[in-house]
């Protein structure tokens, strides 16, 4: 999941007068490492353990992936539909995802885009993220109304379309 690139692009935003907090969330055997990396950058901490996700999204303000491959990632959706600004980086499914409309030609993505990897393109689309709540609520908005297009409801749909039923 390339933690390592979300922390080193917030400790850098940061450097360049971004005001961020960063809570990572998530567990595994590379917890003791991460959490080294994550007491060395100031405002920044690790949550092995979110019971109340719906909830802790709501306490955000932006919600970060920057993986290096994904397919459709749950908690990108999960994000999504509480309304959060997104920040992803440009691999597997999530660019779909993010699409207002999908193959809709000039419509604003609803989320960042960055290249995977890429910690200061990822360091900008933080600062600018920070820097404008407008935007955050812009692209919140979008990503609520872009979530709904993968709700259980709408997936029966799309199977009773596809079947002529």
């Amino acid at each position: 999941k390339r933690s390592t690139d979300l922390i080193s692009a917030f400790a850098l935003a940061r450097s360049q007068g971004a005001n961020l907090r960063l809570t990572i969330v998530g567990n595994g055997p590379l917890l003791p490492a991460l959490q080294a990396e994550v007491d060395e950058v100031e405002g920044a901490c690790l949550l092995p353990r979110v019971d109340d996700v719906p909830e802790f999204l709501r306490t955000a303000d932006v919600f970060a992936l920057v993986s290096d491959h994904e397919a459709a990632p749950r908690a990108l959706l999960e994000a999504m539909a509480t309304g959060l600004a997104c920040c992803v980086t440009s691999v597997g499914g999530m660019p779909e995802s993010l699409q207002a409309t999908v193959g809709e030609p000039g419509v604003e993505p609803a989320g960042e885009l960055v290249r995977p990897r890429d910690v200061p393109e990822l360091a900008a689309a933080l600062r600018r993220l920070a820097g404008d709540p407008a935007r955050r609520a812009t692209l919140g908005e979008r990503a609520r109304v872009r979530a709904a297009d993968f709700s259980a409801d709408e997936e029966w749909r799309q199977h009773v379309r596809l079947w002529g039923q």
